[in-house]
């Protein structure tokens, strides 16, 4: 069922590549009664990457892999990144699962969600990517790009409204 709408309507991609599509399809809104595929957002993101469970003693923690206070997070055993990537990103599932069991979490690629920057045509991109820096992978991480541009470093997780 689609899942983006614009004035009640369903969103269609050939509205979407007019001038006045692309201003449609930036303020289209997600219809949560439709179970179609779409971009999570940025919080759904955040929750999913943290491993789900807001009462884990760790889940304060800034980096996908983190399990408990105290452990050392390393990064190379969970996200591709400048310093292991070699310039490029990986197949999914070379690298250590979170707590929800989801590869790449804070790196590979940044991941666009349906939340708009403050910038007009640009939406969010979270986490880290093969050419970020260590930092660049943590929770909080986020960059954003415009809505047309092409872009090595980032890609997209999809996720379903439950079925009604």
């Amino acid at each position: 069922t689609p899942v983006y709408k614009y004035g009640g309507a369903v969103l269609k991609l050939s509205e979407s590549t007019t001038a006045a599509g692309a201003s449609m399809a930036e303020n289209a809104v997600i219809d949560t009664a439709a179970d179609g595929f779409r971009l999570p957002t940025d919080l759904e993101w955040e929750y999913a990457a943290r491993g789900g469970d807001e009462t884990a003693e760790w889940w304060p923690w800034s980096y996908p892999g983190y399990q408990m206070p105290g452990d050392s997070y390393d990064t190379p055993k969970y996200s591709w990144y400048s310093y292991n990537s070699g310039g490029t990103t990986h197949p999914v599932g070379e690298k250590l699962p979170n707590a929800l069991g989801l590869y790449d979490m804070g790196g590979n690629a940044k991941e666009w969600v349906y939340t708009l920057s403050t910038t007009p045509n640009q939406r969010k991109q979270m986490g880290g990517a093969y050419d970020s820096s260590s930092g660049g992978c943590s929770l909080w991480s986020s960059t954003t790009g415009h809505t047309t541009a092409q872009n090595t470093s980032a890609g997209l997780r999809v996720v379903c409204n439950p079925s009604p």
